[in-house]
C-alpha cells in the first residue's frame, strides 16, 4: 500500500466503513488479529516490512559461514572438510529462514504476538552466525545448534501453537506441525552427544537434516496446504533470500576494490585486481540476470502442488551461490598462485552447478528444457576449460573476463528460449485468484494461441 492510497491530510474526518477507513486500517499493524490463515485476495502481496527485517539477519549469517570457508581454504584446510562444514552452517542458516518463510506465506497476520516471535527467530539466527567460527575451527556445533534451537523454539510456541489453536479450517494440520516443531530441536540436542569426529559430525548431521525435510511434509499430509499457498509473495521471498546471497558476491567484489590502492602491500598487481573486480561484477550480473528471468511467481500459481518441493529445491541454487560468494573472496583476498587457482576453480564449478540448478529448478514446474540443458553443459565445459586449463597460464584476472564470455552466450540463450517460449501468453489460473499475463514480447517462433498452461506442460 503506497502513500498514494492514503487520504490527503486536509481531507475530512473518514467514517467508519468508508473506504479511506478500510485503507487506513489495512497499513496499520494490529496489536492482535486472529491466526486464520492468510487472505486468499491479497493477490498483491509482496514481502512485509518484517520480513525484509528478517533478511538483514541473513545478510550477517550468510557473511559468516562465506568468510569462514574462504578463511579455511586460505589456511590450507582441506576441501572436502571445509565444503562439509559450509554445508553444514549454510543449510541451518537458510533452515531458519524456510521455516520463517513459509509460514508468514500461509500466516501473514503481522500483529504483535507475531513480531515478538520474528524477533526471538533474528536472534536465534545471529547465534548460528557467530557459532560458525567454532564449527569450521574445532568442529564444535554447540552454538549454531543452540541458536536453531532458539529459532525453533520461537517458530513453535509463537506461530505453530497459535496457529493450531485459533485456526479452526487446518487445526489437526497446525497440531501435527507443533508436534514436529518441539519433537525436531530436541534431536538437534541429542545429536550433541556424538563424538566430534567428521565423519561422525556429517552422518548424524545428515540425518537430522532428512528428518527436518521428512517431518513437515508427513505433518502436512492430507492438508490442502498447496491451495493457500500465495505463488507470487513465496517467489518474491526466495528471490529476496537469492539477492541477500548476491548481495555477499558485492561485498567480495569490493574487498578487491579495497585493494586496488598503490600503496597496498598485496602480491597482486593493480591491473590484476583490477581484471578480477571486472571479471567478478560481470559474473554475478549475469547469473542474476539468468535466475530473474524465470517467473517462477507466475509457474506456481498454475502448478501450487509442486510448492514445497520447488521451495526444497531451491537450498541447491542458494548452496552453489553461497560457494560463489566465497570463491569470489578467494580470488580476491589470496596471496599465493595455488590458493588463488583453487579459488578461480570452486568458482568455476559451483557457477556450473548454479546455471544446473536454476534448470532443474525450473524442471520441476514445466518440462524439461533439453536445448537449455545441451547448451549449459556446453558453457559450463567451457567455463571448467578455462578454469583448469587456461587460467594457470594467465592469470586470475584475465581467466574470469574469459569465463564471462561462455556464460554470457549461455544466458542470452536461455533469455531467448525463455522469451519465445512464454513471451505471449494471458491465462487465469486453475482454481486460483491469480491472473497470469505477459504478453510483453512477440518475437519470430511464438505460438499466436494457446496458454501458458499449455506450455510448460
Amino acid at each position: 500500500m503506497s502513500d498514494s492510497d492514503l487520504p490527503p491530510p486536509d481531507a475530512p474526518k473518514a467514517q467508519p466503513g468508508s473506504p479511506y477507513a478500510t485503507k487506513l486500517k489495512s497499513v496499520i499493524s494490529p496489536v492482535y488479529k486472529r491466526m486464520d490463515g492468510r487472505d486468499d485476495q491479497g493477490d498483491t502481496r509482496i514481502s512485509t516490512p518484517l520480513e525484509l527485517l528478517y533478511d538483514l539477519s541473513l545478510i550477517v549469517a550468510v557473511s559468516a559461514v562465506s568468510e569462514a570457508f574462504a578463511g579455511a581454504i586460505i589456511s590450507n584446510t582441506s576441501l572436502s572438510e571445509s565444503t562439509a562444514k559450509f554445508c553444514m552452517s549454510f543449510y541451518l542458516v537458510w533452515a531458519a529462514w524456510s521455516t520463517f518463510c513459509w509460514f508468514a506465506n500461509l500466516n501473514d497476520v503481522d500483529d504483535v504476538l507475531f513480531r515478538i516471535g520474528a524477533f526471538g527467530q533474528i536472534l536465534g539466527i545471529l547465534l548460528i552466525s557467530s557459532g560458525v567460527p567454532s564449527l569450521f575451527s574445532y568442529l564444535d556445533l554447540t552454538q549454531i545448534t543452540i541458536g536453531y534451537v532458539i529459532v525453533r523454539f520461537f517458530d513453535a510456541f509463537f506461530y505453530k501453537l497459535r496457529a493450531a489453536w485459533e485456526s479452526a479450517s487446518k487445526r489437526k494440520s497446525n497440531w501435527m506441525q507443533f508436534i514436529v516443531s518441539i519433537t525436531l530441536p530436541c534431536i538437534w540436542l541429542l545429536r550433541l552427544l556424538v563424538p566430534k569426529v567428521m565423519a561422525w559430525t556429517v552422518v548424524s548431521f545428515t540425518a537430522c537434516v532428512l528428518l527436518e525435510l521428512l517431518g513437515p511434509y508427513l505433518a502436512s499430509a492430507g492438508a490442502d496446504i498447496e491451495g493457500s499457498i500465495h505463488p507470487y509473495h513465496i517467489g518474491d521471498r526466495y528471490a529476496s533470500f537469492t539477492i541477500v546471497i548476491m548481495g555477499e558476491c558485492v561485498i567480495s567484489i569490493g574487498r578487491a576494490r579495497s585493494q586496488l590502492d598503490p600503496s597496498n602491500d598485496a602480491n597482486t598487481s593493480q591491473l590484476e585486481l583490477a581484471m578480477i573486480l571486472i571479471g567478478e561484477l560481470i559474473m554475478i550480473f549475469l547469473m542474476w540476470w539468468m535466475y530473474f528471468a524465470v517467473p517462477f511467481g507466475h509457474f506456481l500459481a498454475l502448478k501450487p502442488n509442486k510448492g514445497f518441493f520447488w521451495g526444497y529445491s531451491h537450498i541447491l541454487i542458494h548452496l552453489s551461490l553461497g560457494f560463489v560468494a566465497s570463491s569470489m573472496s578467494i580470488c580476491t583476498t589470496a596471496r599465493d598462485a595455488g590458493t588463488k587457482a583453487m579459488g578461480i576453480q570452486i568458482l568455476a564449478i559451483a557457477v556450473c552447478l548454479n546455471s544446473f540448478f536454476i534448470s532443474f529448478v525450473v524442471s520441476i514446474l514445466m518440462h524439461f528444457r533439453r536445448n537449455q540443458a545441451i547448451v549449459k553443459a556446453l558453457g559450463g565445459t567451457l567455463i571448467l576449460v578455462v578454469a583448469y586449463v587456461v587460467a594457470p597460464v594467465v592469470g586470475t584476472g584475465a581467466s574470469l573476463l574469459l569465463m564471462c564470455i561462455p556464460l554470457a552466450l549461455v544466458n542470452a540463450y536461455v533469455l531467448y528460449d525463455i522469451h519465445t517460449q512464454f513471451g505471449k501468453f494471458k491465462v487465469v489460473a486453475p482454481q486460483s485468484n491469480y491472473e497470469v499475463v505477459d504478453t510483453t514480447l512477440a518475437l519470430p517462433g511464438i505460438k499466436s494461441h494457446g496458454t501458458l498452461a499449455d506450455a510448460i506442460e
